[in-house]
């Protein structure tokens, strides 16, 4: 399903799948144990995590937007609108896909 408007999600548990046409979204999370897919044609993505996992993948992604993570990665690819990396061995994925907007996945 496709939204549209801004959306906020609190201390979530579990494989996010969000599908944004326009619009915001902010997560708050305690600890990534899922993958997470979010897509949003226009609008900032913020992920706020409390605790960093030990085991991570993350693609970031916007055509127009700036990248922002504060996760000790080890990267395979990092510029302004794109951010490739992981920590430990395999672990859930963090996608996240903005066509225009910021995207932030930062520990709280």
């Amino acid at each position: 399903m496709v939204v549209t408007g801004d959306i906020e999600l609190n201390n979530s548990v579990g494989k996010v799948t969000l599908k944004n046409s326009t619009g915001d979204a902010l997560l708050r999370m305690n600890e990534v144990i899922d993958d997470m897919n979010i897509e949003t044609s226009t609008g900032d993505v913020n992920v706020i995590i409390k605790e960093e996992p030990a085991n991570l993948e993350v693609d970031l992604s916007a055509s127009t937007g700036d990248m922002t993570t504060n996760l000790e990665l080890s990267y395979d690819r990092k510029s302004e609108h794109e951010i490739e990396g992981s920590k430990g061995s395999g672990g859930p994925e963090v996608y996240v896909h903005s066509s225009t907007g910021d995207i932030s996945v930062v520990l709280d």
